[in-house]
């Protein structure tokens, strides 16, 4: 499947707002906002969209999973942690939840120690 350009998303995007504003009971398009959302790279709104998804479905793992990713992504790692933790209860054979569960539990440990890794950069440095 290939992947949407960001005008692509935007319209998407767009679509389920309106979808929101028609159906407010469809848990669904706050997912679909989120998705889009954090494929925009507004991992800020990605997250509050993906937690009112989650509110609705707390036991959906995708939307866990995205909800967890959507945390590192805004440096929110103990929140991803709980998260992601909650979905694997769901999954628990997952490799894609376990690989977010240390990417997050890496990010944690990176800041409590001041280290703050930059994509490009060395871990050595």
């Amino acid at each position: 499947m290939e992947k949407l350009s960001s005008d692509e998303y935007k319209i998407v995007l767009a679509f389920f707002e309106k979808a929101l504003e028609d159906e407010p009971e469809q848990y669904s398009y706050w997912y679909d906002i989120g998705f889009c959302k954090g494929r925009l790279g507004q991992w800020d709104d990605a997250a509050k969209a993906l937690e009112k998804a989650a509110e609705s479905q707390p036991s959906d793992p995708t939307i866990l999973a995205l909800l967890g990713h959507a945390y590192i992504k805004i440096k929110r790692y103990d929140d991803a942690v709980n998260v992601l933790q909650q979905a694997l209860k769901i999954r628990p054979k997952s490799r894609t939840l376990f690989y977010k569960l240390a990417s997050a539990h890496f990010g944690k440990s990176e800041r409590r120690h001041g280290k703050i890794h930059t994509p490009g950069t060395s871990h050595n440095s």
